[in-house]
């Protein structure tokens, strides 16, 4: 067992918990059957470590695993990523304290209503169908995911509220330990969030509503993930388009510039060579302002002041001397 904590923590030492989720990072760990439990530095005589998960141990918590197969039978990678889940689950305890957890009780008295499960099964099924969606068709599921978790609430109320905790608590705890698994191994990763869709789609644990929230609200924390992902990359895409915006103003106003007032409306412009940034136009040719119904046209570069917040009422505008 030693030689295999080992390993495991070998593994663990090549993740990068911070990608998984800001200010994430490593725990201690334990490995433990019914006689003995193995820590980083010893190992002593069992004493009432129970199930896989995170417990408070000599002040601090820690991820602890019961090992009840023969080593030979784990895959390590697969295996490793089982510690990071339950590793999440120590630093949701260590950082969200006054955070709302799931009640496991409370989902016991979840209603048997027909047209709510029927609801619920479609949103597993487009969540299954998530896993191999492009990014668009990502954000189209994610919204109507949302839509229907506020129908549902409606019909049922607190228990629709527990699903959301339960996914939240257990789904996120699997996303990370998903997400350390795609860094040890992308083609076991790929696998198992397929075997997840499956699970949805088939409805395997429709009625089982804490065990299906382990499957869905992996998904779901993976699929906000990537949605997340796709808003940053457009943020970053509407920077770099106002930074060039900028670019021209900023080459424009680079040499000497005469400002005429021109009180009136664009009439004439040039579609395809303009651009706006607040309530001043770039023109790269062409303008045509009418003042008073006299047109001023200018066939050169030059820079519109548009009346506040106006789409054609005009100023003034900037050309060359």
């Amino acid at each position: 067992m030693r030689h295999f904590y080992e390993q495991v923590n070998q593994k663990l030492n090549t993740i990068d918990f911070d990608a998984i989720y800001p200010g994430f990072h490593k725990y201690r760990f334990a490995l433990y059957n019914d006689d003995t439990i193995w820590l980083e530095d010893r190992e002593i005589p069992q004493q009432g470590f129970f199930g896989n998960t995170a417990k408070e141990y000599e002040g601090e918590y820690i991820a602890i695993w019961y090992v009840d197969q023969p080593l030979d039978s784990y895959d390590i990678d697969v295996f490793t990523a089982g510690i990071v889940h339950e590793m999440f689950h120590a630093f949701q305890y260590d950082t969200l304290k006054d955070v709302e957890f799931p009640n496991d009780l409370k989902l016991l008295q979840y209603p048997d209503d027909e047209e709510n499960y029927l609801i619920k099964q479609n949103e597993d099924e487009l969540l299954a169908e998530s896993a191999d969606a492009d990014p668009k068709r990502k954000a189209e599921i994610l919204r109507k995911i949302l839509a229907s978790r506020a129908l549902r609430k409606l019909k049922i109320g607190e228990c629709v509220h527990q699903e959301d905790l339960i996914e939240k608590f257990e789904g996120q705890a699997e996303c990370s330990g998903m997400l350390a698994l795609k860094q040890l191994s992308e083609e076991k990763f790929n696998q198992k969030i397929h075997d997840y869709a499956g699970i949805l789609k088939e409805g395997t644990y429709l009625f089982d509503v804490r065990k299906n929230g382990y499957f869905s609200g992996t998904l779901i924390r993976l699929l906000e993930r990537e949605i997340k992902d796709l808003q940053s990359e457009i943020e970053n895409k509407l920077e770099t388009e106002r930074a060039l915006k900028q670019q021209k103003f900023d080459a424009f106003f680079s040499t000497d510039k005469e400002y005429h007032e021109a009180v009136g409306f664009i009439c004439g412009y040039d579609p395809m060579n303009q651009i706006r940034l607040g309530d001043r136009l770039w023109a790269k040719h062409f303008m045509a302002i009418n003042v008073n119904g006299e047109v001023i046209q200018m066939h050169e570069q030059c820079v519109v002041e548009m009346q506040e917040g106006s789409t054609n009422l005009t100023k003034g505008y900037w050309k060359g001397k």
